[in-house]
């Protein structure tokens, strides 16, 4: 995990699981801590036992950690949906 680009690694890790048909997100929270990096890998061992159980709260706890709101999302999407129209024009 790039320690800039959280929102895209767990795009790329819930299609991962996905793919591999991982079903069970608390199949996903087990995988996850050996990819992080340093400042992710802090936040999730701050969480409760309980929290850190539960993959959709690990992946909130993170990504609000790298401070990313709704102006984040909104620029990530507009710029994955600007590379899929230019792969699609070539």
């Amino acid at each position: 995990m790039c320690d800039s680009d959280a929102l895209s690694f767990f795009m790329s890790y819930d299609g991962v699981m996905q793919l591999n048909d991982v079903v069970d997100k608390s199949m996903w929270v087990k995988y996850l801590p050996a990819k992080l990096m340093p400042k992710a890998l802090k936040v999730f061992a701050c969480l409760s036992a309980d929290d850190s159980k539960d993959y959709d709260e690990v992946k909130r706890a993170i990504l609000t950690s790298y401070k990313l709101d709704a102006h984040s999302y909104l620029s990530f999407i507009l710029c994955v949906g600007l590379v899929i129209l230019r792969t699609r024009c070539t």
